[in-house]
């Protein structure tokens, strides 16, 4: 089943994997992509935020010069589990997903 956000719940939640997210304070920023660091309890992740676009590549965050952007968010704000190309981008099928989700939000 997928939960109000469009997330399939039946996708497994692993420390690693890049998602994508809709956290309401960083509405202005789309996609948000982030990767888990931490499985924090059953409603909670820690992710490390990434900073990229939907035409550029993609790679970790940091608040300031060695200071990784490292922060726990609410399971259900994770729209889907994104693998980007090997160069580092969102490949076309997840660019035209996450705009359609982005839209509708």
């Amino acid at each position: 089943p997928e939960s109000p956000t469009g997330f399939h719940d039946n996708l497994p939640i692993r420390r690693g994997n890049i998602v994508a997210c809709y956290v309401s304070e960083y509405k202005d920023e789309e996609p948000q992509l982030a990767t888990i660091t931490n499985v924090t309890d059953a409603d909670k992740v820690e992710v490390h935020w990434m900073r990229g676009s939907y035409a550029d590549t993609w790679h970790l965050c940091n608040i300031k010069k060695g200071t990784p952007w490292i922060e726990e968010i609410p399971k259900s704000s994770i729209l889907y589990q994104v693998e980007l190309s090997r160069s580092q981008r969102i490949p076309e099928p997840m660019k035209k997903k996450l705009k359609y989700s982005y839209s509708r939000l």
